[in-house]
Parts: structure tokens; sequence; C-alpha cells
């Protein structure tokens, strides 16, 4: 859970703050917990999936205000292991759905709308594990949703990130593993770059 390492993040900032050039954070959601996670195919786990990248820019959030009070200027953020991760098994039976692929882009959409902060993002499991864009065997390879989501990502992703908003109707989420319940996520999820 991610406010549970807040004080550890505070910490951390206190101590050797000064001398970091990047904070690296690890994401996993709805988390790994391997005795006790269960995602299911639930409407609403569908949506507190697809509503992942909120939990992290939340959290990217927290730590650049930490950076803010303790050290008085941006401290620089490597997103360096990132992705849909659920019960120990996906390590071995990988999501390959388009639930992990709309989660992706959320998360895709928080970096870019924290950019300012978020230096360098680095998916954990490009191959067959978690939520990966290719999925292997001995003589196949097959692209998952996750893998179509990352191309549009890079052909039409600018360079300079632009503000964006939009108006919806918004759902409810329940608390998935460490995805917190919700009461009002929008429906549509933006970033924009030019």
């Amino acid at each position: 859970d991610a406010l549970q390492f807040a004080s550890w993040n505070e910490e951390i900032i206190k101590g050797i703050g000064e001398a970091m050039d990047l904070f690296s954070l690890h994401v996993y959601t709805p988390g790994w917990s391997p005795l006790r996670s269960h995602v299911g195919h639930s409407l609403g786990d569908y949506y507190a999936i697809a509503a992942a990248g909120l939990a992290l820019e939340e959290q990217i959030q927290r730590i650049e205000g930490m950076a803010d009070r303790l050290l008085g200027r941006v401290l620089p953020i490597a997103v360096d292991e990132w992705n849909i991760l659920g019960p120990l098994r996906r390590f071995t039976d990988p999501y390959q759905t388009q639930r992990e692929a709309i989660g992706v882009a959320g998360i895709m959409h928080a970096f870019h709308r924290q950019a300012k902060y978020a230096k360098i993002a680095a998916m954990f499991a490009m191959l067959n594990s978690a939520a990966p864009p290719l999925v292997t065997t001995l003589d196949t390879l097959v692209r998952t949703p996750v893998f179509y989501v990352l191309r549009l990502y890079r052909q039409l992703c600018g360079k300079a990130t632009v503000f964006c908003e939009t108006e919806c109707p918004t759902v409810q989420t329940p608390r998935l593993l460490n995805l917190p319940q919700r009461s009002a996520v929008p429906l549509l999820d933006a970033s924009a770059s030019l």
C-alpha cells in the first residue's frame, strides 16, 4: 500500500535526499501479495484496474510534496519497475486482456501528466509475466492488448506535455488490494502532448 511507505519515503528524503539524482519508485497495481491476492472479473475490479494510474499519480504527488517541503526542490523520480500485477500465479500465467491494457493506458497518462517529476519509467515484465506486451511459447510470439496500447503511445505521443481537461460521468470503484476505493473515477481519462 502506497500510504504505508509514506513515512519510509519521508525518512529517505530527509536523510539522503540532497544527494539523490533520482528517487526510485516501484509500483505494482493492484499489488503483489502472493498469499492473499485475488483479482476477479467483476465490473468493480475492472474499474479499479482502469483507475490504477490515479493511484500512481497520487503517489508521485505525495513524494514531490515531501521533496518540496524537505528539500525545497523537485526530486526527479525513476519509476524503474511498474506493471499491473495481482496474484503470484500471474508470474507464470500473465494477464492478456483489454482490462489490463486500459489500466496501462491510465498509467501512461499519469506519467505524461507528471512528466515534470517522473523522468524515467521502465515497465517490469515485457515478456510472459504480469501484464506483458508480449507472450511467447517455444514457437510463437503473441502481441497482447498491452502491446497495442504501448505502440499507440509510441506512435502518437509528442515531446511536450500540455494541460488538458475533460468532463464526463464518473463511477465508484471498490478497494482492490493496494488500489483504494474511490467514489468518483472519471470514465474518460486523458493526457495531451504536442
